[in-house]
Order: structure tokens, then sequence, then C-alpha cells
């Protein structure tokens, strides 16, 4: 009954629409070939923040159903920004009085939104229950994280929109999840690192050397990693290219041709400042955070990741002043480690916090 109305709705739609012949959005998780057959994009949810359910798992069930719907019918996905409203109903009966409510990570979003794209997505749907414009410290650092995920894919946009395939590259790494899209004219590879909890609790990104494949019909391409400030050459043995100190989200550009490394050395250039400073106000917002979790919180390991707190200080100051004297390498540098920082102190206190359970599952917080 469900699709006979949405096909009817479709077809009243589009008769009053003649003119703007505007696309039709249906979202869907079953009978995928049927509705791909009435609407022109299918947006597709896959939440796995605060679940059991992985960011690489998720990514899978977003490619499984887009195999289930018609060929060429673009998909796109929404990203989570809040934790579920089971999960904030559950927090709310566990204890009314909670000050310090479960927080989906700007990096999580971020990882969200770039699982996604790799998995064949072409547009993203940043889910929200509240305004982005109110003036509370979570609501800015959403809008921020959201603000930030888009100046990044404006960098890689002609391979959202116009790539002709997506491939995926085996690693031997099971942290490592890599993506090949190709235009004609070049290929991006997409290396995203994630573990097994990271839709829990972020984990420090292993800085690790990886050599891969570079699928592509052009033998003479010139690899390119995509850094906050530029573009850097990388080496190509035959048909695999060796990358160094990955992050998190890793991206190389893989062409022959100049136009394209202008545009991206050119969109990098322009997005390189506010995306830098977004990452500043991010990091600050996560250091006040954490502070308020280190006066509550007592143990042993606590104690000795101390140090990742006066650390990540540090290393914001740093940020800051390297982003007003427009040194934006070493800013770029700055922010990698006070993010480690964070992120290492943040892993301590949850990993302390599950201990007495079977499993982080088996706690209702």
């Amino acid at each position: 009954p469900e699709l006979v109305e949405t096909q009817t709705l479709a077809l009243e739609t589009k008769r009053h629409d003649k003119l703007l012949r505007r696309p039709l959005i249906c979202g869907s998780d079953a009978g995928l070939w049927q509705y791909s057959s009435t609407a022109d994009i299918i947006l597709l949810d896959c939440s796995a923040i605060f679940t059991s359910v992985n960011l690489s798992q998720a990514a899978d069930r977003l490619r499984y159903q887009r195999r289930h719907m018609r060929a060429g019918k673009p998909a796109w996905s929404y990203v989570q920004t809040q934790p579920s409203l089971a999960l904030a109903a559950q927090m709310q009966a566990v204890d009314a009085t909670m000050r310090n409510r479960p927080v989906v990570d700007a990096e999580q979003i971020r990882l969200s939104a770039f699982f996604a794209i790799a998995s064949g997505c072409r547009g993203l749907c940043f889910k929200s229950r509240a305004r982005l414009d109110l003036n509370d410290p979570v609501s800015r650092a959403r809008a921020q994280a959201i603000q930030r995920v888009n100046l990044e894919l404006d960098i890689i946009r002609p391979w959202l929109a116009a790539s002709t395939s997506y491939e995926q590259v085996a690693t031997n790494d099971p942290r490592l999840h890599a993506t090949v899209l190709s235009t004609e004219q070049a290929a991006l590879l997409m290396v995203l690192q994630a573990t097994e909890q990271e839709q829990l609790v972020l984990q420090p990104a292993v800085e690790s050397t990886v050599a891969l494949a570079l699928p592509t019909d052009n033998p003479e391409a010139q690899p390119y990693r995509l850094t906050p400030t530029g573009l850097r050459t990388l080496a190509r043995e035959q048909d695999q290219v060796e990358i160094d100190r990955l992050q998190r989200v890793t991206l190389v550009v893989a062409t022959k041709d100049p136009h394209v490394v202008h545009y991206v050395s050119h969109r990098i250039s322009q997005n390189a400042d506010a995306i830098l400073r977004l990452r500043a106000r991010l990091l600050d917002d996560k250091l006040q955070r954490t502070l308020t979790v280190a006066n509550v919180a007592s143990g042993i390991e606590l104690n000795r990741q101390s140090g990742h707190l006066v650390s990540a200080k540090s290393q914001l100051a740093r940020l800051t002043r390297a982003i007003e004297t427009r040194d934006l390498r070493a800013a770029g540098e700055f922010a990698s480690r006070a993010d480690a920082a964070l992120t290492h102190y943040h892993h301590a206190v949850w990993q302390e916090s599950v201990l007495p359970f079977t499993s982080p599952s088996a706690s209702p917080g």
C-alpha cells in the first residue's frame, strides 16, 4: 500500500511541477528497486553512532542497499549529528539530572560522511532534530563540524558529482578502508581509518605507512596527497603508491591533467584558512568538554593520562598562534597533535569506564 501511495503522490507532484521539474527524493530502507523507479534520488539511512554497528559495517550496508536499487539511480545518505532519540530517552530515564549528555564528536560526523561517500552515495543529508543556529556550545559545535565537512567535500566535488566508478582497494590492515572514485581525468583514492568501536569512542589514528594499488587506466598518472595546505607529490612504483603518516581521512589524487592539479590546489588554498579555524574551534570545544569530564572522573589510569591534557592545551595555544601568523602548515601539525592528545585521554576514560562490563552495550550509559 505504501508503494502504491508513493507512486500516486510522485505522479501527482510531477504533474504540478512540469515547469521546474525538481527532482523527487524518497527515503526508504526496503523495496528499493520499486522506489528507485519512482523517485529521482533515494535517501538511505545507516546511522551507526552509539550503536553496535561500526562505521565500516554501516558503509557496507549502504553498498548493499545501493545494489538493490536500479542501475544509475543516485543515492544520498543521512549523516548523524546527534545521539538517537532512543538513546536520549534511555539516558533521561537513567538520570534525569545528568548534565553531560552524549555528544557526537566532530570527527565521528566527519568519518561518517566520508564513509557514506566511499560507499557510493553522491549526496549527504545531515540529520538534526534541533536548529543549528542556536547559541549553545553543542549546537555551535555541530554547525561547525558540518561546515568543516562541507568545505573538505568542496575540494573533491568533481569526483562526488561525476565519478564513473567506485572501486574498493584491498588492504592488509583491517583498520584501513580504501576506495577509488574515478573520472575520465583523474582518480581519487580515499583511505579511511576506523576501528571496531569508533562509533562509540574515537581512538587515536595510527600514523603508519601503507602501499596501495592505484587503479587507473593511465600509467602516467602522478599521485598527489591532499594536505591541509596543498598538494604533496607522492612516489609511484608501477601501479602502487606509498602513503606515509596516515590520518583518519587520507585523500590522494592521481592524474596527468594539469587542470585537475590546478583546480584541487586552488580549492585547497581557498578553503585552508577556514578549515583550520573551524578545526581550532572544534578542538577547543572538545578540550572544554574533556576538562569537565576530567574534573569528575577518577582512576589510576586517568592520572597516568593527565599529561595528554597538558599537551592538548599547549598544542591548541600553538595552533592559535600559527593561524594568526598565517603559518598554516604548522597549524595543521599542531591541530593533529592536539586532536591526538585529546583522543588519547577520551579513550582512556572510556576504557576505564567500561571495564566492569562484559561489553560496552551492557552499560546503559
